[in-house]
């Protein structure tokens, strides 16, 4: 698991390790994968959506978004 405040903060390097990980199902529809890594980081919705959305460096990270 990984905190709000880690998430946040996080580096490029380090998002990419933390994402790296994550299996989801490019079936589902895009909220609902989006909770699902927000539980596998044991977050919610809200707070994984505002960590990335705040963390400076997402903005490189397409694949990730």
């Amino acid at each position: 698991m990984i905190s709000f405040t880690e998430l946040l903060t996080a580096s490029d390097a380090d998002l990419v390790k933390h994402f790296y990980k994550v299996k989801v199902d490019t079936k589902d529809d895009f909220i609902v994968r989006i909770n699902k890594i927000a539980a596998l980081f044991g977050l919610n919705h809200a707070q994984l959506v505002c960590a990335l959305g705040f963390n400076k460096n997402i903005r490189d990270l397409i694949d990730v978004i």
